[in-house]
């Protein structure tokens, strides 16, 4: 991972890339049916996160992109079970 003050040089291209890339992700999250109280702020920053760690986790011979999107969003939008409900 490269930030933008690690090459002063591209320093404000690569901020321009990280702006767009973040752009797409808001646009996504801000489709989803969620719940009025999910900070979707939060979620975006999660959800980079975790791509800009794929490097460290994702294997290609488990899961294909496809399915792992697709269990992140039904991660996201099952309702959670038992006492973790109240969580605040």
């Amino acid at each position: 991972r490269v930030l933008p003050d690690d090459v002063p040089k591209a320093r404000a291209r690569l901020i321009e890339v990280r702006d767009s890339y973040e752009s797409i992700f808001e646009d996504l999250i801000a489709a989803l049916p969620l719940a009025q109280d999910v900070d979707r702020g939060f979620l975006r920053r999660l959800v980079i996160g975790a791509l800009n760690s794929t490097t460290t986790w994702y294997r290609p011979r488990d899961d294909s992109p496809r399915t792992i999107a697709r269990k992140l969003i039904r991660a996201l939008l099952q309702p959670l079970e038992g006492e973790a409900k109240n969580i605040q």
